[in-house]
């Protein structure tokens, strides 16, 4: 009996094992889930490098700032995260000239926030350079700093760049992700927010095995 017994928990343990097991391929599976860049550099040690392509009036990137947040938190001592506006042209681009703005004035955390604030939440769209200037004296930066900064040099280059590895990297939608410069997702890719952090944590896990590995 208590052998029966045993053999029935096993087999039991063993097909939640399997079930576990499928559902976990099933969600990172290449072409579908993610895709992996053709010419990808070889992996280089340290962190892995996460990048966030993004809008700040795309209702999805806003939705999932609080769990992207978390994620980050989690995983701080493993990854170098970075955003990088995509610049589609008009309001798009605009508001990435915003985000090189803001970050050539030194911008904390807390104003990027505030921006995905005032579009969703208090229904400012920051649709022009005015309502830009205004909302960024309101924010405690200097009215002449903003108009010295915004179409500035260093701006126009960081615009420039952003625009250029969109399309090198055929990105035509946010919010996606770039890990390890090799690997590419986004939560309509994987189909939910839950099964998308678990396909980022298989892919920093992979990036990880990668750089362990010697190369010549």
């Amino acid at each position: 009996m208590i052998a029966s017994i045993l053999r029935r928990t096993l087999q039991a343990s063993l097909l939640c094992m399997m079930a576990l097991c499928c559902a976990t391929s099933a969600i990172a599976q290449e072409g579908v889930s993610y895709r992996t860049l053709a010419n990808a550099p070889p992996p280089s040690p340290g962190k892995v490098h996460v990048i966030e392509f993004f809008w700040y009036g795309c209702p999805h990137c806003y939705e999932l700032e609080t769990s992207l947040a978390a994620w980050r938190k989690a995983h701080q001592d493993q990854i170098l995260f970075e955003r990088m506006p995509a610049a589609f042209g008009g309001l798009w681009a605009l508001h990435a000239r915003a985000y090189y703005t803001a970050q050539a004035l030194g911008a904390t955390e807390d104003f990027h926030q505030a921006m995905f604030q005032a579009i969703h939440q208090q229904g400012n769209r920051l649709e022009n350079e005015a309502k830009l200037r205004a909302f960024f004296i309101g924010q405690g930066f200097e009215g002449q700093a903003f108009d010295s900064t915004f179409h500035s040099f260093g701006v126009n280059i960081k615009l420039q760049e952003a625009t250029q590895t969109a399309e090198r990297l055929g990105i035509d939608g946010v919010p996606t992700f770039l890990v390890a410069e090799r690997y590419i997702t986004s939560p309509s890719m994987v189909g939910n927010e839950e099964r998308f952090f678990q396909v980022m944590d298989d892919l920093l896990q992979r990036s990880q095995a990668k750089h362990a590995q010697p190369h010549p």
